[in-house]
């Protein structure tokens, strides 16, 4: 859980997720607010845990019918009172869409406000001018935010199960004790077992049978810290399903 004061979270996230793309990792934004549509690029999606679905480039089209580089946009025309984003009057998605395919951006939309047919559009457009510029910053997140930890100090870690425990039981969230301590132990269980196989040296360590797919992840974050990783596969005779 991080903070910044004079941030809010979605500057955060914007934040870390191009220094993990800078890093060349691949980003997963776990959330379905559609303010963090505009972050989406090749090697940055989204995850919606509501809809169960990844959301990516198409997934944006079919919302605001542009393009994830546009959102920002196409926010500015429409608004959204939600995040006290003013907008400009009279337009909505499918109108300020049309106007960014049209004309590229929304500086060139205001620029050529006046060859626009329809006169209480283009009236509109030219009085708001100045208040979509201020809804386009409004909308456009912050990815150059102060990070109170640097990216790689916030790797995935073992979970801390009695201080998860003592969390669960403060807010209520009894059935969830037992499972976690049940797959805290079977975790434990399976770390101990490949311990025995393991050296001080990634090179120096005794062939080990991958059998399932715990083994197998161990094995992965393994081969990426040494480097380098032998493998042989057996063809001989029966091979054991991952499960």
């Amino acid at each position: 859980s991080l903070e910044c004061e004079g941030y809010e979270a979605a500057d955060l996230i914007a934040t870390y997720a191009r220094l993990a793309e800078e890093a060349g990792r691949t980003v997963v934004i776990v959330s379905s607010d559609k303010d963090m549509m505009q972050l989406i690029r090749s090697g940055v999606e989204m995850f919606d845990p509501l809809r169960n679905r990844k959301i990516g480039p198409p997934e944006v089209w079919e919302k605001f019918g542009i393009s994830p580089d546009k959102v920002v946009d196409v926010q500015a025309l429409i608004g959204d009172s939600a995040d006290n984003i003013p907008g400009v009057p009279g337009i909505g998605p499918k109108t300020a869409a049309f106007l960014i395919t049209e004309y590229g951006d929304l500086d060139a939309v205001l620029a050529r406000a006046t060859e626009i047919k329809q006169p209480k559009r283009r009236q509109t457009l030219l009085e708001n001018a100045d208040r979509a510029r201020l809804s386009r910053n409004l909308a456009r997140l912050c990815d150059h935010a102060p990070t109170p930890l640097p990216l790689e100090a916030l790797a995935m870690r073992q979970i801390n199960v009695d201080r998860a425990v003592e969390f669960l039981k403060e807010q209520g969230f009894n059935s969830l004790i037992q499972k976690i301590k049940d797959t805290a132990q079977k975790e434990k269980s399976h770390l101990g077992d490949l311990a025995e196989t393991n050296q001080e040296s990634p090179a120096a360590q005794p062939p080990c049978m991958i059998t399932d797919i715990k083994t197998l992840d161990v094995w992965i974050e393994r081969a990426f810290e040494a480097g380098v990783m032998a493998v042989d596969t057996e063809t001989d005779g029966l091979t054991p399903k991952l499960t």
